[in-house]
């Protein structure tokens, strides 16, 4: 799962980045998404590199990469 999906609610990640980076805040956010973005992307293409047999994963990883880029547009 994803950084944001691990640390469960936005308050807790807003509350941990202005601690890390007090002058950052809000952007910090973004950042954060990025990575989960990432990892997202990572693990649709997974299932055609390992050629899995069902897409599950592909399906499961997709609905987790739109929630978060809907958060960045």
């Amino acid at each position: 799962m994803g950084i944001t999906k691990c640390i469960q609610t936005k308050e807790n990640i807003i509350r941990m980045a202005k601690a890390a980076f007090p002058e950052r805040g809000i952007p910090e956010m973004r950042r954060i998404y990025w990575y989960d973005i990432l990892l997202y992307l990572t693990m649709m293409t997974e299932v055609t590199y390992r050629e899995y047999e069902d897409d599950g994963q592909y399906q499961w990883s997709k609905s987790l990469f739109e929630e978060v880029w809907s958060l960045l547009r």
